[in-house]
């Protein structure tokens, strides 16, 4: 299988244990998300919906770390090159996709719970309608 697809897999199974939409896991899965719509290879036809999902990404990305004193980076030379099928046939874009809204229902239920202050509240519903849109754009 490709690991590629194997480290999305660990990622998401990470979100699905963690409740803090601020955790350095959490944060990893979106960048991981990011890196997957910035290096997929792209058809003619599937090129504007994984630019609009980069983009997308890239602008809930920027909104989560603003003012967070412990910014995450992806370091990239860890991460396994892309493709776009793996040897079973699966997909790279529906697992980035299913990846995307895990963590869009992780930050929604987080800004819905009011548990963090008023700021990051607002911020973790604005990160989730972002990864919303962007996994529809995608699907």
């Amino acid at each position: 299988m490709n690991s590629f697809l194997v480290l999305l897999g660990h990622s998401s199974a990470d979100v699905a244990v963690e409740t803090d939409p601020d955790a350095v896991v959490v944060r990893q899965a979106l960048l991981l998300a990011l890196h997957a719509g910035a290096n997929a290879p792209r058809e003619e036809e599937t090129r504007a919906g994984w630019d609009r999902f980069t983009a997308t990404l890239a602008e809930a990305d920027r909104e989560l770390q603003a003012g967070l004193r412990d910014p995450v980076g992806l370091v990239e030379a860890n991460v396994p090159p892309l493709d776009p099928v793996d040897e079973d046939g699966e997909p790279l874009r529906s697992n980035v996709v299913a990846l995307t809204r895990q963590l869009s229902d992780l930050f929604d239920a987080a800004a819905v719970a009011g548990q963090g202050s008023p700021w990051r509240l607002i911020v973790w519903a604005k990160v989730a309608e972002c990864l919303s849109d962007a996994a529809d754009e995608l699907a």
